[in-house]
């Protein structure tokens, strides 16, 4: 069955190859390519018949745009990004329609009604920035911009200028962003290949000195397994740990002594009291920081829909988000959240400008020890050559 399946995917797929090579770019070929992509009898073929789908269709659009007609390729870009999309390459797709906006650029320069808009390109390029073409969204950063019209009458009230000028400086600051992370890319690119080439050399030198005997997958597998029990036991043993803790509060909660919440609130404490193994009676400030975010009665509800090993890790996470309530009423832990966020980018950019300027600096090193060691061979040639005539 599995098999018949399989045959009937690459039957489609011929199909679809063939009047693409008639130059056949419709509606009926991509129902076509629709039928191939969702008709695997499992996952495994499902795969399969996707990725040939897509050299298929990478092989079909590099010999598309021969033609020379503008509305034609036009046609051709708009049927492969569609084509692309179905298959799952974003890239493709990406790529496509950048080609059908340039081209519809070219096609109607003065057309109000068929040029590319500004909302067109805006679109387009938070696309590229989302999926990490950080060089194609600064250009359709670059073109939304163009295409802000300052002579259109809309323009002329107050209120739409100050928009617009909003505008262009949200669009800016996109721009700005995909070209900084585009420059980051390449730095990190650069320095990346250089390290990895300069460790392969290491390990070339190395190993024509000394063989050493490779880990066995077998001993591999094993020590795998060793390390991934001992995080299991350590993680059983801080459960444990808890545990044991909440066991303790609460019955220190029963022999007569109330728990932070139920001193706070002025009740009687008993064994099946949720807060007790969570807010004993020394933490009372605690508990009254919880009360006074949340409220007594949230929280006492999500502790109860959270699962009883689980209860210390989020009260851990109720007490941190109030602490950082009352220190930030608007932004409460995001704002700590945005912050590192920040600092961890302004250091990784940094790691890698001091990467790059490591592997600038080694390349000068050994440009200048061969500089050198040429000198040096000169140099002995010479006084060769002197002791030779004399």
């Amino acid at each position: 069955m599995a098999t018949t399946a399989g045959a009937g995917d690459e039957h489609l797929l011929s199909l679809l190859a063939s009047a693409l090579s008639h130059r056949r770019f419709g509606e009926q070929e991509l129902r076509l390519l629709d039928a191939a992509l969702s008709a695997g009898p499992d996952v495994s073929a499902l795969l399969h018949t996707r990725s040939s789908a897509r050299c298929l269709l990478r092989e079909a659009a590099a010999q598309a745009f021969s033609v020379p007609d503008l509305g034609t390729r036009l046609s051709i870009a708009d049927f492969f990004a569609r084509a692309f999309a179905l298959a799952g390459d974003v890239e493709s797709c990406l790529a496509m329609r950048y080609e059908a906006l340039l081209l519809r650029e070219a096609k109607y320069p003065d057309d109000l009604h068929l040029q590319v808009s500004n909302e067109e390109w805006l679109t387009f390029a938070k696309d590229c920035l989302d999926n990490g073409f950080y060089t194609i969204a600064s250009k359709a950063f670059a073109n939304a911009l163009v295409h802000i019209d300052p002579s259109c009458p809309r323009y002329l009230d107050p209120t739409n200028s100050i928009l617009k000028k909003d505008k262009i400086n949200g669009i800016s600051g996109l721009q700005n962003l995909a070209k900084s992370l585009s420059a980051l890319r390449s730095v990190q690119t650069q320095s990346a290949e250089y390290m990895k080439r300069k460790a392969s050399e290491v390990n070339d030198k190395c190993n024509l000195h000394l063989q050493k005997a490779k880990l066995p997958g077998s001993s591999m597998f094993r020590l795998g397994i060793k390390t991934r029990n001992i995080r299991k036991l350590h993680c059983s043993r801080q459960r444990n740990l808890k545990e044991s803790r909440g066991r303790k509060a609460m019955a220190g909660s029963g022999s007569g002594t109330p728990c932070a919440s139920c001193k706070l609130l002025r009740r009687r404490c008993t064994s099946e009291c949720v807060f007790a193994p969570y807010f004993p009676a020394e933490e009372a400030q605690r508990f009254a920081m919880v009360h006074r975010v949340f409220g007594a009665s949230n929280v006492s509800k999500m502790l109860l829909d959270v699962p009883p090993p689980q209860r210390a890790d989020a009260v851990s996470s109720l007490v941190y988000e109030a602490n950082a309530r009352m220190r930030d009423p608007v932004y409460g832990c995001v704002a700590s959240i945005s912050f590192l966020q920040h600092q961890v980018s302004q250091l990784q950019m940094q790691l890698a400008l001091a990467n790059a300027e490591t592997a600038a600096l080694q390349l000068q090193l050994q440009q200048d020890q061969d500089h050198h060691h040429q000198q040096c061979m000169l140099q002995e040639a010479f006084l060769k050559k002197e002791s030779m005539w004399t």
